[in-house]
């Protein structure tokens, strides 16, 4: 095999991803190898569908075409060789993730590169799997069937593919805004929504994450927030827009404040309302609205960018990454 490949497998929600993503086309460029981004594992989308690229496009490297044409020759020497058997796998199929006692303190800042990164996290076999406690961890820098973090991978791996999965690594804000883009049909639809809205001027976006993460603040320091950073800007009874995976935040604010407007989105409900909608397909294998809950999420990111005004949740990585999008500190505030 001539050309070395990195297949990178998407783990959680859509900001996890998109950072895996700006990580992965680093770590590709430098080493030299092709990448393929695989979001087929059924979380946003029917699984063996590749739903990453009908909604983005990377830019400034090279990428294959499809896992199929990565194997299509010989049989390439793979890291790790498990997943090099079945690279179709789902990360959390394959592997679970273990975090050990010393990625939960401030130590983490020293879990650098390569094998002795496991000390602080690592993934492991399913079928082998065991606590994550120390000494767990220090047998696990010396077990190769234990894969190191795509965040944490070095650069000089020989073998021919290597898998990437990660949660959360360190990425370059300008890598996700410069080599991740929208396709062209999705970049048009956002731009017409943002229009019909008129977010542009004079509006503040606010995020609010609450079915999977329930926030300890009411709606009450919500709006007061909000309104805060307004009389900061002088700014009357400004427009809001709120992207929001609760419609009960949405009914409250446009009951205490009617210049409140957001988009239409399909939400679980019964059993399942108060679930992450991202978690919706795994739990109940429906997976015909799964892909319809990456597409307003998208639209939700890249509209709280296109807000003049923006006002992130700093626990949210979705909306860390729409901060990331604006690029504009002076206008970007948290709560």
């Amino acid at each position: 095999m001539n050309d070395k490949y990195l297949i990178v497998k998407g783990v959680s929600g859509l900001g996890e991803r998109l950072g895996a993503a700006a990580a992965a086309i680093d770590y590709a460029r430098r080493s030299g190898r092709k990448i393929y981004v695989d979001w087929s594992d059924g979380k946003f989308g029917k699984p063996d569908e590749p739903v990453f690229y009908k909604y983005f496009r990377l830019n400034g490297v090279e990428r294959a075409a499809s896992i199929e044409e990565i194997f299509s020759g010989d049989p390439p020497v793979c890291y790790p060789a498990l997943w090099g058997a079945s690279p179709h796998m789902p990360a959390l199929e394959m592997y679970a993730r273990i975090r050990t006692p010393l990625d939960r303190t401030i130590l983490r800042i020293f879990r650098g590169k390569g094998d002795y990164s496991k000390l602080f996290r690592y993934w492991q076999p399913r079928e082998n799997y065991t606590s994550g406690g120390i000494g767990a961890a220090v047998k696990a820098v010396s077990d190769k069937e234990c894969v190191i973090f795509g965040g944490n991978l070095k650069q000089n791996k020989k073998e021919d593919v290597v898998f990437f999965a990660d949660v959360y690594p360190r990425f370059s804000n300008r890598t996700l805004r410069e080599n991740v883009s929208l396709t062209d049909p999705m970049n048009d639809e956002i731009n017409r929504i943002a229009a019909s809205l008129e977010l542009a001027d004079k509006t503040i976006g606010v995020h609010v994450r609450m079915t999977d993460r329930r926030i300890s603040c009411q709606p009450e320091y919500l709006l007061e927030r909000v309104q805060r950073v307004a009389q900061k800007l002088k700014l009357h009874c400004p427009k809001i827009f709120l992207a929001t995976d609760s419609e009960d935040m949405e009914d409250y604010f446009r009951e205490k404040h009617p210049a409140t407007v957001f988009t239409e989105k399909w939400r679980p409900e019964g059993e399942y309302r108060h679930t992450g909608v991202h978690h919706y397909a795994a739990m109940t294998g429906d997976y015909s609205k799964s892909e319809r809950v990456l597409k307003d999420s998208i639209i939700d990111m890249w509209l709280l960018s296109k807000c003049e005004y923006l006002i992130y949740q700093r626990d949210s990585n979705f909306s860390i990454h729409s901060s990331i999008l604006k690029n504009d500190p002076k206008k970007t505030f948290s709560w």
